[in-house]
């Protein structure tokens, strides 16, 4: 029990579901870690006291801003997910992700009934289900989430997460994850093509199996990563047309670049432009400027030393969300047992 709510606040942390989303369930996790690990050793205690010294320095430095203050208690408590040795069976991770998928056909009968993604409408008052003027496809589910994306980047950071349990195992489960992450039919859907075809070389099963399972799914896999790709290219070919620096999701990068900003943007500018849209790495320079250099450095690390950790990086997913330190924390300690 205790591991499957460990997987839930883990995955849903950017849910505002109380006592699950919102960091709400953190302190008590944290709090039940304490409980299970009464001796830790030398090396994590060090590790620990250098995070959250640095962690303090940044909210003194930023202790005008807010907002970055804000920013930085949320990393706090999801980079605390590293000094705990948290554990998570592969049987649980796998209940979430299914049970995010039965979401997110419900957010899909919503719209298809509806004309309106009601989960997104209740929990975030708005649903973002629209495509505009992209023809083959004309709304994307998410889910418990606010947005089609970040659905896909938290299957596709579970299916790592049984990834790092194991290579071998848990393979249908793993492409069951990767396929519905398709279907968000986003960006980060992209990286789970690239995760598919790095399982399906690398898949235990005897070559007649994967022949028989290519000729009975490719179609489908086929026709859903065509439109992928093709909703992609049409995202590039919308900002193509346009000056960058008008496009939302690249103005921060704009003014990052004109003022040189030792410390980040200021408070104001990150409030009215997209940031967290860019990644964790490239996020957290335009925030934090110079002091995210170690989390760059530690991401990119984890990057060498499990490349499919790339997978998720290249995503939208935040600083602030525990499921990308959690599992930078595994890569780290390179754990493949039954549990990570």
């Amino acid at each position: 029990m205790l591991s499957f709510a460990y997987a839930m606040s883990i995955s849903l942390a950017t849910v505002p579901i109380p006592f699950i989303g919102l960091k709400l369930f953190f302190p008590l996790a944290i709090l039940l870690a304490l409980i299970n690990h009464r001796r830790f050793s030398l090396s994590r205690l060090l590790i620990s006291l250098i995070i959250l010294t640095s962690l303090s320095i940044m909210c003194i430095a930023f202790k005008n801003e807010p907002n970055k203050v804000l920013i930085v208690v949320y990393c706090a408590i999801s980079v605390s997910f590293i000094l705990f040795d948290f554990k998570v069976k592969a049987k649980d991770w796998i209940r979430v992700g299914y049970l995010q998928i039965v979401f997110f056909v419900l957010s899909i009968i919503s719209i298809l009934i509806l004309d309106t993604d009601l989960i997104a409408q209740f929990i975030y008052g708005e649903s973002r289900h629209s495509t505009g003027a992209f023809s083959l496809v004309k709304f994307r589910g998410s889910g418990l989430y606010q947005e089609p994306s970040t659905f896909a980047y938290h299957l596709i950071g579970i299916a790592f997460a049984l990834h790092l349990i194991s290579t071998k195992d848990f393979f249908y489960s793993k492409i069951t994850l990767l396929f519905f992450s398709l279907l968000s039919f986003s960006a980060a859907a992209v990286v789970s093509l690239v995760f598919l075809s790095y399982l399906a070389i690398k898949s235990p099963l005897k070559f007649k199996v994967k022949l028989a399972i290519l000729i009975f799914i490719s179609p489908a896999f086929v026709w859903i990563g065509y439109i992928v790709v093709e909703f992609l290219l049409y995202k590039i070919n919308v900002y193509s047309q346009m000056d960058l620096s008008m496009v939302t999701r690249f103005q921060a990068v704009n003014l990052f670049y004109e003022q040189l900003p030792v410390f980040g943007l200021d408070e104001e500018t990150l409030k009215n432009n997209v940031v967290f849209d860019l990644g964790p790495i490239f996020s957290s320079i335009l925030i934090f400027g110079v002091l995210a250099i170690p989390a760059g450095i530690l991401l990119t690390v984890c990057c060498f030393k499990n490349p499919m950790f790339l997978c998720l990086v290249v995503t939208k997913i935040p600083l602030t969300d525990p499921l990308l330190w959690f599992l930078a924390n595994k890569i780290i300690d390179e754990k493949k047992v039954s549990d990570v």
